[in-house]
């Protein structure tokens, strides 16, 4: 199993055990906040020495959205801590814990957002990482879901809407409860690798 993922099960689980009342851990935003802290611990461990990881939620200079994570040069100096010049970033990276429910509509957010930074630095290329992409059952013959799977959905999606470089990752692949994929450490490098200019 890859290594990210086990952690992140295991920072999940004891989260969860530390708080089981706690509502926000176990709905879809705790899951993607865990995710994405962990993600940005993993990338920044990894990620080309001449580039470091943003904090979560940062923003670039004339674009209005906000990223889940930017890689930017090291040296690269923040407005607000959060906020980046375009010619620092390298990549921005859109974390997901369980992938996308609806990759039709939720790609074109992500799309927009990573098009607007594009915009600003031709050279700025995109991550897409989920911890568990979706594949899911069989549940009837008319169904484009279930016969392509959502994975492979937000896959089609986000290639025929991103105007720039681009990796799209999902750590482990699932139908429903069995685990059909769960990835590799060599894998997540790669995703990784792909996101700097002197790697990719």
């Amino acid at each position: 199993m890859n290594s990210t993922y086990r952690r992140y099960l295991e920072v999940y689980r004891n989260a969860v055990r530390r708080n089981p009342n706690n509502m926000f851990l176990k709905s879809q935003k705790g899951k993607r906040a865990i995710a994405t802290d962990l993600i940005r611990e993993e990338v920044g461990n990894l990620v080309d020495m001449e580039y470091t990881i943003s904090s979560v939620r940062s923003r670039i200079e004339g674009s209005d959205y906000e990223y889940d994570l930017l890689v930017v040069r090291k040296d690269a100096v923040p407005s607000f801590g959060k906020t980046y010049r375009p010619e620092d970033v390298a990549a921005v990276i859109e974390c997901k814990a369980n992938g996308m429910d609806d990759p039709e509509k939720d790609s074109s957010s992500i799309a927009m957002a990573a098009n607007a930074a594009h915009e600003l630095n031709p050279e700025i290329r995109f991550g897409y990482i989920t911890m568990n992409g979706k594949v899911p059952e069989q549940t009837g013959t008319n169904s484009a879901r279930s016969t392509m799977g959502l994975w492979e959905l937000t896959r089609t999606y986000l290639k025929k809407k991103l105007n720039m470089s681009s990796v799209i990752y999902a750590v482990t692949l699932a139908q429903g409860k069995d685990m059909l994929d769960d990835g590799s450490d060599a894998e997540f490098h790669a995703f990784v690798n792909a996101l700097t200019p002197a790697n990719g």
